[in-house]
């Protein structure tokens, strides 16, 4: 049973049916494997996302998106996903996941981050917050320990993602799966503005974000 689930498969056989499948078909290539993904943690009406990509030169390329099932619990999500990371840090030379931990994903992240103990995988928790400013780390407090979270404001993701898009840094690979549900969530994602004229960025009443989020 496969851990994630996606909803169309693939009939090019040079495109990988899974992502542990992609990470074991690159083993006996001699480049390295520099791999990078993204995870946000579903809630109730929307279900934990994952998009993973490789990265060449500062560009990536888009090799799977990936969903679990709406309502798995967050133990489970847990174990799905450190088994996948695991077969999968076993056939690159890096993986590194940018993990959502806004919400209910601190508490996933916790889980996981354990799970993740060994060294073999970076896991990165990123909390997303308004303002402007790009990523960084809040200092120390003195006599507590340091926040491992980078912060960063989601306006300022939105717009280095869609720079990236307008400079071809990022790509999609032939036949990615749910490249046209990611199409349309981003097509569906709007700019807002408040009273005091500060844009926001969300997705259209009823409509998820979830991959476009990753």
């Amino acid at each position: 049973m496969p851990f994630f689930h996606r909803s169309q498969p693939t009939a090019d056989p040079d495109v990988p049916m899974t992502l542990e499948e992609y990470a074991l078909r690159a083993v006996p290539s001699r480049e390295p494997l520099v791999l990078h993904a993204g995870l946000d943690i579903g809630k109730l009406s929307d279900p934990t996302a994952l998009v993973l990509y490789s990265v060449d030169r500062g560009r990536r390329t888009m090799r799977e998106a990936r969903r679990l099932p709406l309502g798995t619990r967050y133990d489970d999500t847990a174990d799905r996903l450190a088994h996948w990371a695991l077969a999968t840090a076993r056939a690159a030379s890096s993986l590194a996941i940018f993990m959502d931990v806004n919400g209910v994903g601190e508490g996933v992240w916790e889980r996981l981050s354990r799970r993740l103990s060994g060294g073999q995988v970076l896991l990165i928790p990123v909390l997303t917050t308004g303002g402007a400013e790009g990523p960084h780390r809040q200092p120390a407090e003195r006599g507590k320990r340091a926040d491992p979270r980078i912060h960063v404001a989601k306006n300022w993701l939105v717009e280095a993602f869609e720079a990236a898009l307008n400079t071809r840094r990022i790509r999609a690979a032939a036949g990615c799966p749910d490249l046209a549900e990611i199409q349309r969530q981003l097509n569906n994602f709007r700019a807002t503005w408040t009273e005091g004229r500060h844009v926001g960025y969300e997705a259209k009443a009823g409509e998820h974000d979830d991959l476009a989020g990753c």
